[in-house]
This record gives C-alpha cells, sequence and structure tokens, in this order.
C-alpha cells in the first residue's frame, strides 16, 4: 500500500506518475472514510488485536527489512508489517514460541537495529528488558546524562534506564 498526500493537483500527478510506472499493475485508489479506515487500521496495527501474541518494535535499516522478517517468519512464525519504507517493523510473535525474544535480539544485534517489545506477557516482560539493551558505553552515557539533569532520580525512575 502506498500513501500519497499534497494537494489535489499533487496528488493527481503522483497517481499519474505511479501508474505510468507501473502500468500493468492493478491500482486501486481508496478515498474518504475508506481510506482513513485502512490507515487507521494500520497505524494502529488492527491486523494483531485479538490475540495474545507478543508484539515488537524493530528499528532497522530500510534495507535489512526483508531479510529480518523473512528470517523471523521460518524461526517463530512471525506476522509482520512494515513502516516508514522498511525501518520500522512490527512484529507479532505467537506467545508460545521458544525464546522468541532472544531471537529477536539476537538477529537484531548483528544488524545494528534494535527491538522493543511493546505487548507481551508478564512472564515475558520479567524475562527480558523492554528495550534493546544497549552497549556499555551507552549506557555509561546515559547514566551520566541521567545523573546530570535528574540528580535525584525523580523523572520516569527505572524507564529506558537501568
Amino acid at each position: 500500500m502506498l500513501r500519497v498526500e499534497g494537494l489535489e493537483a499533487q496528488v493527481a500527478y503522483r497517481i499519474s506518475s505511479l501508474q505510468a510506472l507501473f502500468p500493468k499493475l492493478a491500482m486501486s485508489i481508496l478515498e474518504g472514510a475508506v481510506h482513513d479506515d485502512l490507515w487507521t487500521g494500520l497505524r494502529d496495527l488492527h491486523i494483531f488485536s485479538g490475540s495474545d501474541d507478543a508484539v515488537w518494535k524493530l528499528s532497522v535499516k530500510p534495507t535489512d527489512a526483508s531479510a529480518i522478517v523473512s528470517h523471523l517468519k521460518r524461526k517463530l512464525a512471525a506476522r509482520a508489517v512494515l513502516d516508514q519504507g522498511g525501518g520500522t517493523i512490527w512484529v507479532a510473535v505467537p506467545s508460545d514460541a521458544p525464546g522468541h525474544g532472544e531471537t529477536i535480539r539476537s538477529v537484531l544485534k548483528s544488524l545494528g537495529g534494535h527491538a522493543t517489545l511493546v505487548r507481551g506477557s508478564e512472564e515475558l516482560r520479567q524475562s527480558m528488558p523492554v528495550f534493546q539493551p544497549q552497549a556499555n558505553r551507552l549506557t555509561a552515557i546515559s547514566k551520566e546524562l541521567r545523573q546530570q539533569f535528574d540528580p535525584s532520580g525523580i523523572l520516569n525512575p527505572g524507564l529506558m534506564a537501568a
């Protein structure tokens, strides 16, 4: 799906250009409530509602997205939605998939991305940090910055920090 926005003349030009680039592709142009519902559903990840799957937000280089999604589908039976040109991957993993958090984080560690656990069981949340662990050097810098800006440790204690 591709969202085209702008002034009326800009949108018409862009759609015409896309149709010229892909003449054999059957395109549907959505407007009004159907358009709004589609993009609201994508934004709110309706595709992942109604299940107890763990949901992860992965931030990666867009060029790595395809390989990551293929790997996670094969290893974990994951479902994925790509956003921001593939730089953000929303992944739903069956909650009973053993070691899925470690699998996701190990794949991203080798590629330089990071994973945030958005939804998961209490057991999963207790077994691993919500945020991708930082390298020791970044952890030290983060702690030092927190100390400078919040010496009493009253602002969101324990959130996004060790």
